[in-house]
């Protein structure tokens, strides 16, 4: 194992410990509803995503909702990453020489 692998696996660990506190607070503040630094920029975002999306953030969903935006999500989700790999090939961002498992260019 390289040092740089090395580095890497102590740094990761050491920078989630020194966010988690911030975020946390943070993040608590977020669903308490209090305002934070990056309301007055975020706020206009969430009303506009809320209005396309039909969506009343007063009113709270009830099992059989948050049941089917659950499958829904994961459904859609699923299709999507499928769709990049399919495509990944044709990506302005796309390298063979890292590609170790590429999708088949044809159906089995």
């Amino acid at each position: 194992m390289s040092w740089q692998a090395l580095l890497q696996y102590a740094v990761f660990p050491a920078v989630v410990t020194v966010l988690v506190n911030p975020l946390d607070a943070y993040m608590a503040r977020v669903f308490q509803g209090q305002k934070t630094v990056v309301a007055p920029l975020m706020r206009p975002i969430e009303r506009l995503l809320y209005k396309l999306a039909r969506v009343n953030p007063q009113e709270e969903m009830d099992w059989k909702q948050y049941a089917y935006c659950f499958v829904l999500f994961g459904f859609a989700s699923t299709l999507v990453l499928y769709l990049i790999l399919r495509v990944q090939q044709f990506l302005p961002w796309f390298y063979r020489a890292y590609m170790t498992t590429p999708m088949p260019r044809t159906w089995p």
